[in-house]
């Protein structure tokens, strides 16, 4: 006799989940007690547009936006102060605080960042392919801090040295960006044969007090640097408004224009220093309308300084008064 044992194939299932769309509301009473948790709520993917509005009040927290899966030009992704005015929301973490890993089309909008970690990368740290963020609106601050070791930036973006790894356009506007080491650190790979980074800009902000640099750009193409204030008179270290360099040629001009500086501090201060600058005569980079004024008693101090590696670059109806 023969026996035949027949098994039931176990039945197949899918489970489904609606993406989330719409408003969520961070504080107390509100949908999530801590940004963290509302980011959370959407590893599983949006389906629209969200926005996280964050009720008034002081979030010690270590916060990180990963990638968020359904996220694009239309379903974009907003955290944001609910009153739209920083004074009322405030992050604070004594070791890091807001951490971007890999969140494209993400806006943070109208809140405090700050920390105690000197030491840290980057008050706000943009990393793993984060493309088309904007920070808008908002007061970014860290102690001042003039030496390597303790070299935090206010806005750090970092990319490993591997092809296609950079956070392209990167938006930072309207925000006061106080003390730190440098104010805004963008630029992707440094290896001269991979693709750059691209289509950064830094637009009608006030960057004060930074104790080494406000903007350091390196090998960002099409970078943006318009209508912002650089201010400092506290620093005791060489300082640089803007220093930067582009080494290859691009579709968009590398742009310099309608910056007001004021620069009165006890070392050398440098306005603009453009290091290595490549244009061509289509796209030329452009430093154009800019108003300097720089107080110091250092020889080594300058309006615009241009290196020696620069062509096809325009320079054009800039003020600058040197005083001292």
């Amino acid at each position: 006799e023969t026996t035949t044992n027949v098994e039931e194939a176990a039945a197949a299932s899918t489970k489904v989940v609606q993406g989330v769309s719409g408003t969520i509301t961070v504080g107390a009473g509100a949908d999530y007690g801590t940004i963290q948790a509302a980011v959370n709520s959407l590893k599983d993917g949006i389906d629209g547009p969200v926005t996280i509005n964050i009720k008034r009040g002081i979030y010690n927290e270590n916060v990180t936006v990963p990638e968020i899966p359904g996220a694009s030009e239309n379903n974009t992704v907003t955290l944001q102060s609910e009153s739209g005015d920083w004074h009322d929301d405030k992050m604070f973490q004594e070791f890091g605080t807001f951490t971007i890993a890999g969140a494209d089309w993400f806006t943070l909008r109208g809140v405090e960042v700050t920390t105690t970690d000197t030491n840290f990368p980057g008050v706000i740290h943009i990393k793993n392919q984060s493309r088309h963020v904007t920070i808008d609106n908002c007061y970014i601050h860290a102690d001042m801090t003039v030496t390597y070791s303790e070299d935090i930036n206010l806005i750090y973006t970092y990319t490993k040295n591997l092809a296609y790894q950079n956070n392209d356009y990167l938006t930072v506007k309207n925000c006061l960006l106080e003390g730190g080491y440098i104010g805004v650190r963008m630029g992707g790979t440094s290896y001269v044969a991979l693709p750059k980074e691209v289509g950064g800009v830094i637009e009608n902000n006030i960057l004060r007090n930074q104790g080494s640099k406000s903007l350091y750009v390196s090998d960002e193409l099409g970078t943006k640097i318009r209508n912002n204030r650089i201010e400092n008179n506290a620093t005791t270290k060489e300082f640089d408004g803007i220093d930067a360099q582009v080494r290859d040629l691009y579709d968009e001009s590398f742009e310099i224009s309608g910056n007001k500086f004021h620069l009165n501090t006890n070392n050398s201060a440098l306005a603009i220093t453009l290091r290595q600058m490549t244009g061509s005569e289509e796209v030329p980079v452009n430093i154009v309308n800019n108003e300097v004024i720089v107080v110091s008693n250092s020889e080594k101090s300058y309006g615009i300084k241009v290196g020696n590696n620069a062509s096809n670059v325009n320079i054009a109806n800039n003020s600058v008064n040197m005083l001292g």
